[in-house]
């Protein structure tokens, strides 16, 4: 299982959550080891520096979360958290 949380700046420069070369996002809360398919889970993840504005983008498994199907996105200036649902 994977999750991702990009960040896209002005001309769609992005960083990666999970790369060591996006020192500009604070890598999001862990998941809890014991955390179980069909289990609910929040994580946040926050953008440490750059100009806004930002848009984010959160991946789970290499698929977009959008709507509701996968998980709800919030995300307000230099933060963004993911809420995934059973």
């Amino acid at each position: 299982m994977t999750l991702q949380c990009l960040a896209f700046l002005l001309c769609n420069f992005f960083f990666q959550a999970f790369s060591i070369e996006a020192p500009a996002l604070q890598k999001p809360l862990m998941i809890p080891a014991e955390l179980r398919l069909g289990e609910r889970a929040d994580i946040i993840c926050t953008l440490r520096r750059g100009d806004l504005p930002v848009t984010f983008r959160w991946y789970f498994n290499g698929r977009e979360i959008r709507g509701e199907e996968l998980g709800k996105v919030t995300s307000y200036d230099v933060r963004s958290s993911v809420y995934l649902m059973d």
